[in-house]
């Protein structure tokens, strides 16, 4: 695809998302999922309300840039503007931040939600990601939040960013890459560029062309391709001195679920994500290990789609039985612990949905349900479609709970719940 075609369609997809915004509805691209778990509140409790609306990444690049006092920081492809307002706060008065946007409608958003936070140390700039209007050596950090997927010309933006960074200075994107080619019809799909898939990086293209722009101490968290092959991957990531977050059921970091134990899991350098049969039951597991004490028995029964479950899913069936028996007994204290999965090949295509079965000496349905009410509402900030559609209720003494777990659809289908939540909490993790 041309790349004037391209930004055409981008800008008129985020001018729009814009509008919406100013509308008082919601905004919808890669961020939306995790959108309100990526930011801590009291670092966001003084933004306009338009500003988090407006937020359309897949993460949190100010968590991962180290901003001191008197720092130039530049967002490239700021929208609406809430990681430059972040950043501001975070170099102070003495130091800067600008936000470079091509789009008319988010320019005029982002401005007003600076006018709104009260915010003098911005500035907000017109212009392509490609050429830079900043001279040379003026930067002291670039963040970027998935937009240089989005770019048709990704080594010239890589080339400018490094142009304007001053020695020394640090590049911390948060953006889409992807393991493997995507195939020709895919990367020809508009649809599917401005959706942040088409457009992005193979891995190792993107490390090749960091390198080839100068850039050093490159940092690539996700591994998502399969147990057996992050069995390889680990200890090159170990040497690399890389943190892995795994969406595999390779089962070699500590398992970690979000609601449960994030800070426990934020001090290991290799973070399981489990599987999403393990996201959508352990936090159930968990809350019946912390309201009884004498669980014998806890089985989970997990249906997805049949179409949302690829080649990777396939070939990993058994690692994802005993990965997610292993999480379940180890967040539960149960002794015993079955999980099951089905392929559903039914149209149209379900939810996706979990059922726990526990059994336990002395069943207090009460006081399980009430501690769940609270874990449910922690998981829907980072899986807005995280929903308990059946009890806590005793069946024949066991207590039976379902979850359904559905996607949002943005640029994945909605049935693929059991994505969504894997994805976000892996993103929620890091």
């Amino acid at each position: 695809m041309a790349g004037e075609t391209i930004k055409e369609t981008v800008q008129a997809k985020y001018g729009e998302a814009a509008l919406r915004v100013v509308r008082g509805q919601g905004s919808s691209c890669c961020g939306d999922p995790i959108r309100s778990n990526l930011y801590d509140s009291a670092q966001t409790a003084h933004l306009p309300e338009q500003a988090l609306r407006a937020s359309l990444g897949c993460g949190n690049p100010t968590a991962l840039a180290e901003l001191h006092p008197g720092e130039v920081v530049l967002d490239l492809g700021s929208g609406g503007g809430i990681d430059v307002l972040l950043s501001a706060q975070r170099v102070g008065p003495q130091g800067k931040a600008y936000g470079l946007d091509m789009t008319d409608a988010m320019l005029a958003l982002a401005r007003e939600n600076q006018r709104r936070a009260g915010v003098a140390n911005v500035e907000f700039l017109k212009g392509d990601i490609e050429r830079i209007p900043l001279p040379d050596a003026s930067v002291d950090v670039i963040i970027s939040n998935c937009v240089i997927n989005l770019a048709a010309d990704k080594r010239t933006v890589l080339a400018e960013a490094f142009r304007v960074l001053k020695p020394g200075g640090r590049f911390a994107v948060s953006d889409v890459v992807v393991r493997g080619e995507i195939p020709a019809e895919l990367r020809r799909s508009m649809e599917l560029w401005v959706g942040c898939v088409a457009g992005a990086l193979e891995e190792k293209e993107f490390e090749t062309l960091l390198a080839a722009n100068g850039f050093e101490e490159i940092e690539i968290v996700f591994d998502a391709t399969s147990a057996a092959d992050h069995l390889r991957h680990a200890p090159v990531f170990e040497r690399l001195g890389k943190i892995a977050v795994d969406l595999t059921p390779a089962k070699i970091g500590i398992l970690a679920v979000p609601a449960v134990n994030l800070d426990e899991a934020l001090g290991h350098r290799n973070v399981n994500m489990i599987t999403c049969g393990g996201q959508a039951s352990i936090p159930i597991a968990w809350a019946l290990g912390q309201t009884h004490a004498d669980i014998d028995y806890i089985e989970v029964v997990s249906s997805i789609a049949s179409r949302s479950a690829g080649p990777a899913t396939r070939r990993n069936l058994d690692e994802y039985i005993h990965t997610t028996e292993t999480g379940i007994q180890r967040f539960s204290g149960c002794r015993r612990a079955k999980a099951i999965l089905n392929l559903n090949p039914a149209e149209p295509c379900i939810n996706m949905q979990t059922t726990v079965l526990a059994k336990v000496a002395k069943p207090d349905v009460e006081k399980f349900s009430a501690f769940l009410r609270e874990v449910a509402a922690q998981i829907r900030r980072y899986v807005p479609g995280y929903e308990v559609i059946v009890g806590p209720l005793l069946e024949n003494g066991r207590i039976v709970t379902m979850v359904r777990v559905r996607g949002l659809g943005d640029y994945l289908p909605a049935y693929a719940g059991n994505l969504d939540i894997i994805n976000c909490a892996a993103l929620a993790m890091a």
